[in-house]
C-alpha cells in the first residue's frame, strides 16, 4: 500500500504496448518496479482473473484498477479481492452515488484501498468529490483545486467545509456540500452562465 512520503505512479491507460501473455507483461512491470515505479493504473485490458494473477506476479507493485470499475454499477459486478491494492473511482464515470457507495463498501470489505481520481475538475466538483473521498476513507485524492486549473475559481470561495493540511483532507460538516461562493464574482469571470 502507498505509505511513503513520495511515490512514482504510472497510468498506462489500458496499456501502451502489446503483450504476448501475462508472464511477459509481469516481467515488464517488474522491471519498471525495479527502476522505482510504485503503482500502475490500468496496465492492460485484462479480465478479472488476469488482474488477480498479474497482481500476484508483480509482488510489491500496486496495481490500480480504474476502467473495469466504470460505471459503479458495473464495477460492483466485476471487482474482486486481489485485482489490485488501490481502486480508482473516477468522478465522471461512476454515475449514481448509490452504486458508488455499494462499490466503495465492497472494496473496503475485502481490504482494498480507495482512490478518487481526477477528471480535471475545476470549481465545485472538487469539493463534492473531496467529501466523498473523506467518507470513503480514500488514501489518494486527485480531485483537488490545483494551481493553474483553479486559479480563477479559488478567489470566489467564501467558505468550504474541506481543508487540507500536510496533504491530508479534513471535513468540517456543513449543510449540503457546504461550499459558499461569491456568485457575483464568479459570474464576472465566467464566459457564460445560466439563470433559471
Amino acid at each position: 500500500m502507498l505509505k511513503k512520503s513520495s511515490v512514482l505512479i504510472g497510468d498506462a491507460n489500458k496499456g501502451y504496448k502489446n503483450w504476448e501473455n501475462i508472464q511477459s507483461l509481469a516481467k515488464d512491470l517488474n522491471t519498471l518496479n525495479q527502476y522505482g515505479l510504485n503503482a500502475l493504473e490500468d496496465p492492460a485490458v485484462l479480465t478479472t482473473d488476469q488482474w488477480k494473477v498479474l497482481q500476484e506476479m508483480v509482488g510489491k507493485l500496486d496495481l490500480v484498477p480504474d476502467y473495469p470499475l466504470r460505471p459503479a454499477s458495473s464495477g460492483i459486478e466485476v471487482v474482486e479481492q486481489g485485482m489490485g491494492r488501490i481502486y480508482n473511482l473516477h468522478p465522471s464515470t461512476m454515475a449514481q452515488f448509490t452504486d458508488l457507495a455499494v462499490l466503495v463498501s465492497k472494496i473496503k470489505g475485502f481490504g482494498g484501498e480507495i482512490m478518487i481520481g481526477d477528471d480535471s475538475l475545476v470549481g465545485p466538483g472538487c469539493n463534492a468529490w473531496q467529501q466523498i473521498a473523506v467518507g470513503a476513507e480514500a488514501v489518494w485524492v486527485e480531485a483537488l483545486e490545483k494551481k493553474g486549473d483553479s486559479d480563477s475559481f479559488i478567489p470566489t470561495i467564501i467558505s468550504k467545509p474541506m481543508t487540507m493540511k500536510n496533504g491530508v483532507c479534513f471535513y468540517d460538516p456543513a449543510p449540503g456540500f457546504g461550499l459558499v461562493l461569491n456568485e457575483d464574482k464568479l459570474k464576472s469571470i465566467a464566459k457564460e452562465h445560466l439563470e433559471w
